[in-house]
């Protein structure tokens, strides 16, 4: 695919608040939900004839709804991008300080979808599902673990960035409460409260926000990719600062 400007807009917050994503509409690797989604964009019509499989549109005529349900089922809540698979593995590579090893664990992986992508740019993942026998079918090596038992486990994943994607509630603090490592990568939309850190609101007196990105987003919903790093933090001197906030 070649690069294309975004057909689309962020209506919650204005431009210029946003980082700059060219990349929106392009992978370097096979990526068929963000492809199933720009054939979306372009040509809703098409979807209602049956042409692409069973991504049919609803007869009660919520498009969006329908075609997004069925690709949330086989893919993932958010849809990857070039630019969001880069900016998470480059945030990766800040915990390791080796660009040639960064470092990932999503805790609640879903189908694996993003996981597979994140490997294939280069990234060592470690995707933790509790359910993986029922979702877990893009990614193989897909632990089937409850989230907060494999980091308790594993020492809180220190030596790994956090890749949360959609985890709100309990499951979202729970996770935040047993990490040990320095960056929190997170997909979400704004709750009910208009909290964009998926309710982990109690949580980002520890941690700052250091990077934004604008994702493809379907109709309607306002996820975006947010960048989150623990408050003291230095890179190559993750252990001592941990000690230090216990």
């Amino acid at each position: 695919m070649r690069y294309a400007q975004a057909a689309y807009r962020c209506d919650l917050f204005p431009s210029h608040s946003l980082r700059a994503d060219a990349a929106v509409c392009y992978c370097r690797v096979a990526n068929p939900y963000l492809e199933l989604w720009l054939k979306y964009k372009r040509n809703p019509a098409a979807f209602s004839s049956g042409v692409n499989g069973e991504y049919t549109l609803s007869r009660d005529g919520k498009h969006w709804c329908s075609v997004r349900d069925r690709a949330v089922s086989d893919y993932a809540w958010a849809i990857p991008s070039h630019a969001a698979l880069e900016l998470i593995v480059k945030w990766a590579s800040v915990v390791s300080g080796d660009a040639t090893r960064p470092r990932i664990a999503e805790i609640g992986s879903g189908t694996g979808y993003w996981a597979s992508l994140l490997q294939k740019y280069g990234a060592d993942v470690v995707a933790v599902e509790e359910y993986y026998k029922t979702m877990g079918r893009h990614f193989p090596d897909t632990v089937a673990r409850n989230g907060v038992e494999y980091l308790r486990a594993h020492g809180g994943c220190e030596d790994r960035a956090l890749f949360l994607c959609w985890q709100f509630g309990d499951d979202g603090h729970s996770y935040l409460r047993e990490y040990r490592g320095p960056i929190v990568i997170f997909i979400g939309g704004p709750d009910i409260y208009g909290d964009r850190g998926g309710g982990c609101t109690m949580f980002f007196d520890e941690w700052e926000q250091v990077d934004r990105l604008h994702i493809p987003q379907w109709q309607g919903l306002h996820d975006e990719l947010i960048v989150y790093r623990r408050r003291g933090w230095e890179s190559g001197a993750m252990g001592s600062q941990l000690q230090l906030q216990q």
